[in-house]
């Protein structure tokens, strides 16, 4: 405002307050003549002036001083506990040296428990091979007729040699309901001699077999 006042005196070529209180303390006026007046009083303040625009940004400062360590503060509270991680790798197993022999622990006392039931039958294994064969053997027979003797009725056998000692078998038979029958005296690889009897009627006190004089007999011979 006050500069456009300024401007409307200007125009119209009037004198502002300003110049005329600069005209009134100058001791020279327009004509040249010098005048000296009392100072007139202050006039009233003119209205501010409009905000002009914010200049550049100053150059910045140097930095200040460090200032002191402040002292420790309170320890904070623990936190939450965190997840579980994940499990680690297997450790190398390494066997360690063999520690020393500990001392013999005392003998156990000896208890005898109860006998056991008896186990069942095995299976029947497997049948052996067969053996080897064995040396041929000569089974024969022979009959023959006892002597007449009631004595002594004897009857004699004869046969190719036998290589080992026989098996002279009396081979027993009938005659009607008497029994015949024998037993061998003697005997060589090559015959033998029985003594042939039959079987009686047995009488209180008797025996029941007599001789046989006069009757066929028969063995079986067994030998190699």
């Amino acid at each position: 405002m006050r500069i456009l006042g300024l401007l409307a005196c200007l125009t119209l070529g009037l004198a502002s307050p300003a110049e005329s209180a600069l005209r009134a303390s100058s001791p020279m006026m327009g004509d040249g003549v010098p005048r000296t007046g009392a100072a007139g009083p202050a006039g009233p303040q003119g209205e501010s002036g409009q905000k002009g625009d914010k200049g550049d940004a100053g150059a910045p400062g140097s930095p200040g001083q460090r200032g002191d360590t402040g002292g420790q503060g309170i320890p904070g509270q623990i936190g939450p506990q965190g997840p579980q991680g994940a499990p680690g790798k297997d450790g190398q197993s390494i066997t360690g040296p063999q520690g020393p022999q500990g001392p013999a622990g005392q003998a156990g006392a000896s208890i005898s428990g109860p006998q056991g039931p008896q186990g069942q039958a095995g299976t029947a294994g497997a049948q052996g091979p067969v053996g080897p064969a064995g040396a041929p053997k000569r089974v024969e027979r022979y009959t023959a007729t006892s002597s007449t003797s009631t004595t002594a009725a004897t009857a004699t056998f004869t046969w190719t040699a036998c290589t080992t000692a026989p098996d002279v078998d009396v081979i027993t038979t009938w005659n009607g309901d008497a029994m015949i029958t024998g037993g061998v005296t003697s005997q060589t690889l090559s015959g033998a001699t029985l003594l042939v009897k039959r079987s009686k009627a047995v009488v209180l006190g008797g025996l029941p077999f007599e001789n046989a004089p006069s009757t066929a007999i028969t063995i079986r011979v067994i030998c190699n």
